[in-house]
């Protein structure tokens, strides 16, 4: 499965996507809590218990914190 943003705009709000099946966690609520302050994957493990399970999810997450942490390309830690 690969993460294909065409227009991050015009797709915010519009559709949803499981990051992780096994926690029903989606895209939305893992960019929300990047926004709101969780700057590494770590910490998104620890919020939502993604990665835990079958990890399949684990590249996505990483992605998604790559893409809204554009300047920060490492995978931890993003933030100081």
């Amino acid at each position: 499965m690969r993460i294909i943003i065409i227009n991050k705009k015009l797709l915010s709000g519009i559709l949803k996507m499981y990051i992780c099946v096994c926690k029903a966690v989606t895209d939305k609520q893992i960019t929300n809590a990047i926004i709101e302050g969780a700057c590494t994957h770590k910490q998104l493990i620890n919020c939502f218990g993604v990665g835990r399970d079958c990890g399949k999810c684990n590249q996505h997450i990483k992605e998604l914190i790559n893409l809204n942490h554009p300047e920060k390309r490492t995978i931890e830690p993003l933030c100081s």
